[in-house]
């Protein structure tokens, strides 16, 4: 782990760059956009050689100024490739790079992360893949979940920051920790993200729908983290929780003629 000064929020006032992989590595955060602390990163990265391992290429977890200020000098630097930086061109330009709120993306997110998949070749393997090696796991591990205000107008009070629950995971990972353990603890770090926000709504009853449900681990473990919290909790039992149900929603539209919905 390599420490760099960067223009983070307060009170931090640094960001850690991990070295991810025991012989070919992935070198995570270019964080710092500070000359004197680039000359150090570089020294850092470089002296993985002596240790056996070689650097494959830089990626960041994501694109706020304090995690990619170094990405082009560094990756320049090192002669490495940059794949987030590739990443990052394609968020600034909006290049097949839609906005989501799903589910499905942070596990995808996670699992990438986790080292146990980068690449979907059908619906849902890589969260397929994090369920998997979470159900072989004993361990408690858990990621802090903040949860934050919004804007108004935004169509929700509050939301989850999951962050702080990727940062773990790479921190995990970076400590030699297992890929189930990691996928376990963020599969509680995410129920128990859920039942906060669900506090800070302020609802009695909590409906859990949306085709991350079909998830038996995060089922369980949200109603539970729900119940424990004093909440009701409405789960799917007719129709499934995915596209299924959407289906369903929308041959109802269409036997009542709905043509139009008004948001509350």
């Amino acid at each position: 782990m390599f420490a760099a000064r960067t223009p983070t929020l307060p009170p931090a006032t640094h960001t850690n760059s991990y070295a991810l992989g025991a012989r070919d590595v992935l070198l995570v955060e270019p964080a710092t956009p500070f000359k004197g602390e680039q000359r150090a990163w570089i020294d850092w990265a470089r002296g993985l050689a002596s240790q056996g391992r070689r650097a494959l290429a830089i990626v960041a977890t994501h694109h706020h100024a304090d995690h990619v200020g170094g990405i082009d000098e560094l990756a320049r630097e090192l002669g490495l490739g940059s794949l987030a930086g590739n990443l990052r061109r394609m968020l600034e330009n909006g290049i097949n790079s839609p906005v989501t709120s799903s589910a499905g993306r942070l596990f995808d997110a996670a699992g990438a992360l986790i080292g146990l998949g980068g690449l979907n070749r059908f619906e849902g393997q890589t969260p397929l893949a994090v369920e998997a090696a979470a159900a072989g796991s004993a361990a408690r591990i858990d990621f802090p979940a903040a949860v934050r205000d919004v804007a108004p107008g935004s169509g929700a009070s509050v939301e989850l920051d999951w962050q702080p629950i990727l940062e773990g995971i790479v921190q995990g990972r970076s400590r030699g920790s297992e890929p189930g353990d990691l996928a376990a603890g963020f599969h509680r770090s995410l129920a128990g993200g859920i039942a906060a926000v669900a506090a800070r709504a302020g609802a009695g009853t909590v409906a859990l729908t949306g085709g991350c449900f079909q998830n038996a681990m995060l089922l369980d473990l949200t109603c539970a983290a729900l119940r424990t919290a004093g909440f009701d909790v409405i789960i799917h039992r007719e129709l499934p929780p995915n596209d299924g149900n959407i289906a369903a929603g929308q041959a109802l539209a269409a036997l009542w003629n709905i043509t139009s919905v008004r948001l509350p």
